[in-house]
């Protein structure tokens, strides 16, 4: 059998040999074997010693004492020193997951048959390479206190992060912006190998908390080994079982009973909701054979019941009643409230006036200025409903829903891992490693309405097989080898409601009322472009083969990767028809409303091979027969990736490294099993990007010029160069820094969506100026095409273009810093680290009506096209691409950042005998972006991607996740003062641990807008008078709850701006006074967490600890920016709230109590 799985991996080895592919989770111990006189020591013989398996390696020293261990798997390690007139030294080493850990290893002149033991491993600092990181520790996961128990959300423990979710921000990658990159840009590791779900750029899965030895955060400038991200690394390694049984049983649980209310539910009069997490499991590992076989294994459930109080804005049976029959007959087919919603109050005019921040006389009280709620008279808005009006338009209620009200999304999940070690052969170490996530979510929390019908929950399959061997030819050649297949099954289905139409105010976000969303019936009505059904199984297959070759004082390491990923999907891109109201401001929504007319109609529909009518109009060819189906939602893509390194780690000196690599990294062109079934937008060649673009066309793969739906880019070279200096030679002050280039793979999101593309599936995307009139409110779910008889021409539909000529996005990474260790386990650090992203990944739409007037003259029959004053002519407005497609979405690369931050940080780890453990950094950064995430995803972008797609320039300013002061501290303490007691006092004083956790930080950029020219696109405000960037919290004159005026913009702001030629506001040359983006700051924020335990030992082997973790101890409540209060014309006020966070629940004092069982 031995041999059996020796020769599969040698044969696996073979079939890779023309390319060698990435390791990175074996680290290294590298050293320097010294006399008593500092002289190096030659030919001692080195024994590294794995203490939890015994699995041995050799080494030698060379002519100068150096000496070089690879392809060791992370553990704690003893290593022997050997030579001959010197005593035998025993020194104890953790190596990290990828570390490399540098030791001076000083013997004593004696018998060899003598052994000077070091009892303990103390921090060492790196002097080996240029990698800026942080490394988590096994003390570290199983004592800091963690509300989620998920183990990748320790990584906001690091510095040089921001947090996605505080910035508003979908939480990718781990959830942090790292290095002033965009989240998605980190690759999550697991064992060494990719753990990504590559739809969505996230995690994979996740494990058990107690299943985790250690987590290392890579910040910056890692190592040519590690690929596919340009931001970070975050490397999750499972224990392995040992030569003694050790292992946990456990019981966490959080209860309402024992937390806060939320401010906002205190605020609104909302009693405490209920809830209960519980969280339970064990892990388990030990020999099966000593020396030779081990084995480990966990098992955790988490079972949540939770329900929140959802309180939302819908319109009335007054406003509905008064409103066209188109409107009306919507509510009639959709509109029936859920059963438990309760109305709490109602709007008028003057009411819904003075809530959207409305400006009035401070004499009279009469309204001045732009009104918010109805565009000027004459409109049906001021005739039905004028200022005096009692009669209601909206009405604020509330419902409760299976939600996050402090203990996670209710839910039946487990998580398991089982892992079996083997030391085959003193040279042959294999592990095997599977994981498992299986989850529901139960229905209501993925979506939920005010409207019956339309709540949505999930579930989760998720699995991972790993299979890894490291054999040793010699002392000086390594090699690690290892196959891995991951499953990633994850859906969303609909709820009871079928499939029908969805109506939104507007078409980029949900307006607000007094701060609570307006609702309307429908799948998703608070997230315009979000849709269900979704999901399916995405399916990847990784090989990874590693050398490591010892040449004199250069060490040799050459591997990669191959990656194949089959991404089974559904996807229900506007299966459910999305009728916007408008595509602008409150006012035009809620005219349209009282009109039944739409701002904008989008639905998916079936062209039936067929491609939209061009400029000849109607011909068969473009004809559909009646009734129009769906298109099919579901694709199978396939993607082909490799990878490859090549690095020399030259110890020039005993105190100089240098690390000199190269990485090329390939991500495959996206493809589906049946290539009839791709297609995507081509521009023509030969003239201008304008007249390319209205030239351009529409094609299948096998039809399209580069029979590929973008080009494939095989230019992805990054070299990684550093340099580590140990500036006295005696391990005790380092200077690292280096510079390199790394790559980013688009997520599947970001390209799937070219699935929307004719000729076998097509959105039609159509607003007013498309169809030279009204589109009315229908509820038919495929709008102009609806009817079940005869035959229609295809309307224009939209498009979702790749670029065809996009390139991979990369950034430059670079970084200098001085460690020293003040004593024998104090450190302190100052960094400096940058980085320049170049070609990241946009999105833009360049055929918005009036860029055919703008660009390429499309005449007009006035000057300007529209009345900037009574908004009439936008009919006359053109496209690039004037016939066939409206909005063309093109996923592009003009994206850029910039940003740069100084670190100080400490680390002291049981100073003096203490117990006493501490870890501290503050970071000050500035991340400047023209685009923070590739769908611009933010609430405070109030458009999709860049304002002027032929300028992405124009857009640069403060990222949204520039973070400009963040300090974070961490500590665990191990109370020492009763270790020497005895009795009863020993059993109720000793064992105590306090772990207290706090974050500090400053507030997250805030952009400005204005929409009161705009037809499709917002520009930024225009300011006139100087604006102070930082607000302040004042209570809002309505009295409503929890809400508070944060800026004040009813003056200093001219909206007059329009493009000459087109006569809308979405047109340059702007003004010089247009603001840059996140020009505005919000408030800061600070949380305390505080972890409390009991150790008691209960037999020799056995061991009770009870806990306490209480999370945001002081119950203290944050102030958050209503992101979307950015419109000037809407709204003059921007909006805060206590404790009412942008992604994640609702702030409150939450408490979590455990008992453990540890031997």
């Amino acid at each position: 059998m031995r041999k059996a799985v020796v020769l599969f991996f040698a044969a696996l080895l073979l079939a890779f040999a023309g390319t060698s592919w990435a390791q990175t989770e074996t680290g290294q111990i590298t050293g320097t074997v010294l006399d008593q006189q500092g002289n190096g020591v030659p030919k001692a013989k080195i024994t590294v010693r794995n203490l939890g398996t015994g699995a041995l390696r050799e080494a030698g020293s060379d002519e100068h004492g150096a000496f070089v261990v690879t392809n060791l798997l992370p553990a704690r390690y003893a290593v022997l020193v050997e030579a001959a007139g010197f005593t035998k030294l025993d020194q104890p080493v953790d190596l990290p997951p990828g570390g490399r850990v540098s030791l001076d290893l000083k013997l004593q002149v004696g018998q060899i048959s003598q052994t000077i033991e070091v009892s303990a491993a103390s921090l060492s600092i790196n002097t080996e390479n240029q990698t800026v990181g942080q490394l988590i520790t096994a003390k570290d996961i199983v004592d800091l206190p963690l509300l989620t128990r998920n183990p990748y959300d320790l990584v906001g423990g690091a510095a040089n992060v921001s947090s996605a979710a505080d910035a508003g921000l979908t939480m990718r990658g781990a959830g942090y912006n790292i290095n002033g990159l965009r989240s998605a840009g980190t690759n999550i590791l697991l064992d060494g190998a990719a753990n990504n779900d590559e739809f969505t750029a996230s995690v994979g899965q996740t494990v058990p908390l107690d299943s985790v030895q250690e987590i290392n955060v890579l910040t910056n400038n890692f190592t040519a080994e590690y690929g596919r991200a340009s931001a970070g690394v975050v490397n999750v390694t499972t224990k392995s079982g040992s030569n003694a049984l050790h292992g946990t049983a456990y019981e966490f649980g959080r209860y309402a009973a024992l937390a806060s209310n939320t401010y906002d539910n205190n605020a609104n009069g909302i009693p405490k909701p209920g809830f209960t997490r519980n969280q339970f499991g064990y892990s388990v590992g030990g020999p099966v054979k000593k020396d030779k076989l081990f084995f480990f294994q966990s098992t955790e459930w988490l079972r949540v019941r939770s329900g929140a109080t959802a309180i939302v804005a819908v319109p009335t049976p007054q406003l509905i009643g008064a409103s066209n029959a188109n409107t009306k007959g919507f509510f009639s087919a959709f509109g029936t409230l859920r059963s438990n919603f309760t109305q709490i109050k109602t709007y008028d005019r003057d009411q819904l006036y003075d809530s959207l921040g409305g400006a009035r006389d401070p004499v009279t009280g009469a309204p001045t200025g732009t009104d918010p709620t109805c565009p000027a008279a004459p409109s049906n808005c001021n005739t039905l409903f004028p200022f005096g009006s009692t009669a209601p338009m909206f009405a604020q209620g509330q419902y409760t829903v299976p939600s996050d009200s402090g203990a996670g999304n209710p839910q039946n999940t487990y998580f398991l891992v089982g892992r079996v070690d083997w030391n085959a052969t003193s040279k042959t170490q294999l592990y095997g490693r599977y994981a498992l996530e299986n989850g529901d979510l139960q229905t209501g929390t993925v979506t939920n309405s005010p409207w019956a019908g339309y709540d949505s929950g999930q579930t989760s399959k998720n699995n991972s097989f790993l299979l890894s061997m490291i054999h040793t030819f010699n002392p000086m050649l390594t090699s690690q080898s290892k196959i891995v297949f991951n499953r990633l099954n994850l859906v969303q289905p609909l709820g009871s409601a079928p499939v029908g139409p969805i109506l939104y105010m507007n078409a980029t976000s949900a307006p607000r009322i007094d701060n609570k969303l307006i609702g309307m019936p429908g799948y998703s009505p608070f997230t315009p472009g979000n849709a269900i059904p979704f999901g399916g199984p995405q399916n990847f297959v990784q090989a990874y083969q590693d050398l490591s070759s010892i040449h004199g004082r250069h060490t040799f390491r050459f591997g990669g990767n191959y990656t194949y990923i089959r991404d089974n999907r559904t996807f229900g891109a506007y299966e459910e028809a999305v009728e916007s109201l408008s595509t602008s401001n409150f006012r035009t929504s809620l005219e349209n409303f009282i009109d039944g007319n739409l701002g904008q109609f989008q639905a998916a529909i079936n062209p039936q091979g067929k491609f939209p009518c061009g400029a000849a109009g109607p011909v068969p060819a473009c004809t559909v027969t009646l009734p129009v189906g769906q298109p099919s939602f579901a694709r199978s893509n396939r993607y082909h990736e490799f990878g490859s390194y090549f690095e020399d780690s030259w110890k020039a000196t005993n105190r100089l490294t240098f690390n000199l690599g190269i990485r090329w990294d390939y991500f495959g062109v996206q493809h589906n099993k049946n290539p009839n079934l791709d297609s995507n937008y081509y521009d023509a060649q030969g003239g201008n990007i304008f007249s390319n673009i209205r030239n351009g066309s529409v094609a299948t793969v096998p039809n399209s010029p580069i029979h590929g739906l973008w080009k494939k880019d095989w230019n992805n070279f990054g070299p990684r160069i550093g340099v580590a200096y140990d500036l006295f030679g005696n391990g005790k002050t380092a200077l690292r820094g280096g510079w390199g280039v790394s790559y980013e793979r688009n997520f599947g999101n970001v390209t799937f969506n070219v699935i929307q593309n004719p000729p076998a599936y097509a959105v039609i995307s159509i607003l007013p100026a498309d169809v030279g009139g009204t589109i009315p409110v229908t509820t038919d779910n495929a709008g102009p095409l609806g009817g079940s008889v005869g035959s229609k021409a295809l309307p224009k539909v939209s498009l979702r273009n790749v670029n065809s000529n996009i390139p991979t996005a990369y950034a430059h990474l670079w970084s200098a810093v001085v460690e020293h260790q003040v004593k024998r386990n104090f450190i302190v650090a100052v960094e400096y680290n940058g980085s320049k992203g170049v070609g990241l990944y946009t999105i833009e739409n360049p055929n918005r009506p009036g860029s055919g007037n703008v660009y390429l003259g499309d005449p007009c029959p006035t000057t300007p096209c529209v009345n900037p004053v009574t908004f009439a002519g936008t009919g006359s407005l053109t496209r690039l691409q004037n016939f066939q497609y409206s909005n063309i979405n093109r996923r592009g690369y003009g994206g850029f950042s910039h940003y740069n931050s100084v670190v100080a940080r400490t680390e002291l780890t049981n100073i003096g005998n203490t117990g006493l453990s501490l870890h501290s950094s503050y970071t000050y950064a500035h991340a400047i972006d023209n685009i923070s995430s590739t769908f611009s995803e933010s609430n405070d972008n109030f458009n999709l991607g860049l304002l002027d797609p032929f300028n992405p320039g124009l857009d640069k300013g403060n990222s949204d996740f520039d973070l400009r002061h963040r300090f974070v501290f961490s500590g665990t303490w191990d109370v020492p003062f009763a270790r020497n007691m005895s009795g009863v006092a020993k059993r109720a004083l000793d064992g105590w641990t306090v772990a207290p956790i706090i974050s500090i930080r400053t507030g997250f950029p805030f952009t400005l807008f204005d929409c009161t020219g705009a037809f499709t696109t917002c520009p930024r405000a225009f300011q006139t008078t100087t604006h102070q960037r930082n607000g302040s919290a004042v209570p809002d004159p309505s009295g409503a709850a929890n809400l508070f005026d944060y800026f004040n913009f009813g003056s200093g702001f001219d909206s007059s701006y329009f493009n000459p030629i087109a006569g809308i506001s979405e047109f340059g040359p702007f003004p010089d006074n247009m603001l840059t983006r996140g020009y505005f700051y919000g408030s800061g924020a600070y949380h305390v967490d505080l972890g409390v335990y009991k150790t008691t030992k209960i037999s020799e082997r056995f061991s009770l600890q009870i806990r306490g973790e209480f999370f945001n101890m002081l119950n203290h409540s944050n102030m958050y920016l209503t992101l979307s209060d950015n419109d000037l014309s809407s709204t003059t006020i921007v909006h805060a709230q206590k404790g009412v966070h942008p992604v994640l629940a609702n702030e409150n004092r939450n408490v979590q109590l455990a008992l453990k069982v540890i031997f």
